[in-house]
């Protein structure tokens, strides 16, 4: 039985969801000549207070991706505080996929020995941080970054540094952090209303991280052992044995060893793309698969729990989208190629 407060949290929901972009207005942006038209086009939308703050001749694309990324962080931490109890913990917990982003940013430069600023991550409350961003962001080195999170959930990192180190790849660490963010937030669905469905949602977004590390890590050819360490402890659609058979097969024959039609064919097209080493092309035919299954869930379950957890990631597709479209349309990069890129 769902609460009075779990009704308002799902009914406030659905009118949330209604100021998300469609994709007719995706494709607008998609055609539009270059950034002042962008601003125009989205200044009728949610956008629209934090756009007018910029005058348009300090109008930038950089500025425009903080703008998306602040609106992410204020949907997500709207609804931590419109609900209580369970429902909250889990959604705290979710919350907490914008700072292993964050983490994964600020891995990424410094493993390219690049600086990044506090204005390049997702904002986040200080209320729900858990780690101490400025540092990280002065750290020298990967061994220094992950020192500075020993006493965060993110501890366990450490265990990866020689791995990282023999590899030279931050894509080992980056499967960490969804080691450590997932294992801990499926444990917490077991408190929730509606956690069959909101389990469904996860493990299927946990199945996809798995068979992309497993294609990306086994290209990379880390040993067995090390691969199934690795990965998330958790096993949905693909079963323990099933992924255990993954781990032991070889590159090219993963996608034979798949039962389910859509992860066969996103298996087979991975292969491809990694095998030329496409590895962010890769990446996106997973996200583009999906958040389209979420906005299916959300479709199929208006009067559940999992409605909320669907809207959130659309709400991480829509700032994913606008930021692949105005980096795309500063880079003059072709049309088509921006809109293979885009999750509709």
């Amino acid at each position: 039985m769902r609460s009075p407060k779990i009704i308002y949290l799902i009914t406030r929901t659905h009118g949330l969801k209604e100021h998300l972009l469609k994709s007719e207005d995706f494709f607008r942006i998609l055609r539009a000549k270059n950034i002042v038209e962008i601003y125009d086009l989205l200044s009728n939308s949610d956008y629209s207070i934090e756009l007018s703050k910029i005058p348009i001749i300090d109008f930038d694309v950089y500025q425009l991706e903080k703008i998306f990324y602040q609106k992410l962080s204020q949907r997500s931490s709207f609804l931590l505080q419109i609900t209580s109890g369970k429902t909250r913990e889990v959604l705290e917990d979710y919350y907490r996929k914008i700072e292993i982003e964050n983490i994964k940013r600020i891995t990424r430069a410094t493993h390219a020995n690049e600086k990044i600023s506090e204005d390049q991550l997702i904002p986040i409350p200080r209320k729900y941080q858990t780690v101490n961003f400025p540092a990280l962001l002065e750290s020298q080195n990967i061994r220094e970054m992950i020192d500075l999170l020993k006493e965060s959930p993110y501890r366990d990192l450490r265990e990866r540094v020689d791995l990282y180190e023999k590899y030279n790849n931050p894509l080992i660490l980056e499967a960490q952090i969804d080691k450590i963010y997932y294992e801990s937030l499926w444990e917490k669905l077991e408190e929730i209303v509606d956690k069959d469905e909101v389990k469904d949602l996860i493990g299927t977004e946990i199945d996809l991280k798995n068979l992309l590390y497993v294609l990306s890590l086994k290209h990379m050819k880390i040993e067995r052992e090390l691969l199934q360490e690795i990965i998330i402890n958790i096993h949905y659609k693909l079963s323990g044995s099933l992924i255990q058979q993954l781990v032991d097969a070889p590159y090219e024959t993963i996608p034979e060893l798949l039962t389910w039609p859509s992860y066969v064919e996103l298996a087979k097209k991975a292969v491809e793309l990694i095998g030329r080493e496409m590895v962010t092309e890769a990446e996106n035919i997973f996200s583009q698969h999906f958040y389209s299954y979420a906005e299916t869930v959300a479709l199929r379950n208006p009067n559940n729990l999992v409605y909320v957890f669907a809207y959130l990631h659309l709400c991480f597709r829509e700032a994913r989208n606008l930021t692949t479209l105005t980096i795309g349309k500063h880079l003059k990069i072709d049309e088509e190629k921006i809109r293979s890129s885009l999750s509709l």
